[in-house]
């Protein structure tokens, strides 16, 4: 619980020699360690790593209960793209195509506005194999885009049509693509936008519950 966690802030522009994003201010460096270790992960298993970064944001209207400040939405989202991303694969093998592995990996924080309201910062992490694109950003397409969107509206329990709006993907650079071990350069910018995730403003600290979360493994 972030009560009990003496919070050690880091201000240098650089990480084990990669940019990170301090001028916008501190870093939690235990949540950089973090999002190191699971980006680094992510990038020994596959040579061709696909990033991307989005935002996910609750409906206006949505009411917030105390008790309904947890991260349950966050855990349910991550488990339908899962579920999807598995389905995606199946009906490939099905039809003959060939078909890459694909472990999901992530990063997110939980972050609040000026009034009190949470939303989510997340980096997926894919094999870039599996995946080269988010795709056409049209609802109804069979696309890893239109996989995201459906995996937030699954999360708070809405038909997908409901949540166009809500998933926001960076209009300049939308993915982050790493072309191979020696891609310093890909890595690089995929740690330097994901350390946008550590921030220590706008964080829940001062609340019983945890803000920023990775994959395990």
């Amino acid at each position: 619980m972030h009560m009990n966690r003496a919070i050690d802030l880091y201000t240098e522009s650089e990480y084990r020699g990669y940019p990170v994003m301090t001028q916008i201010g501190p870093l939690d460096r235990s949540y950089l360690d973090r999002a190191y270790r699971t980006l680094k992960s992510a990038w020994d298993q596959y040579p061709w790593l696909l990033g991307i970064r989005c935002e996910l944001c609750f409906p206006q209207g949505w009411v917030f209960h105390p008790e309904s400040y947890t991260n349950e939405k966050m855990e349910q989202f991550i488990a339908s793209l899962k579920a999807q991303i598995v389905a995606h694969q199946s009906k490939l093998m099905r039809q003959g195509s060939r078909v890459h592995p694909c472990t999901l990996r992530y990063i997110w924080a939980r972050e609040y506005t000026r009034d009190g309201r949470p939303h989510y910062h997340v980096v997926l992490l894919l094999n870039h194999h599996a995946f080269f694109t988010l795709g056409t950003f049209e609802e109804g397409r069979d696309n890893l885009y239109n996989r995201i969107n459906q995996a937030w509206a699954s999360a708070l329990g809405v038909p997908a049509s409901a949540v166009y709006g809500l998933v926001h993907f960076d209009a300049d650079m939308p993915v982050i693509a790493v072309e191979g071990h020696d891609d310093q350069k890909g890595f690089a910018e995929l740690l330097r936008r994901t350390s946008y995730l550590c921030k220590y403003d706008t964080k829940g600290y001062a609340r019983w519950e945890h803000c920023f979360g990775t994959s395990r493994k």
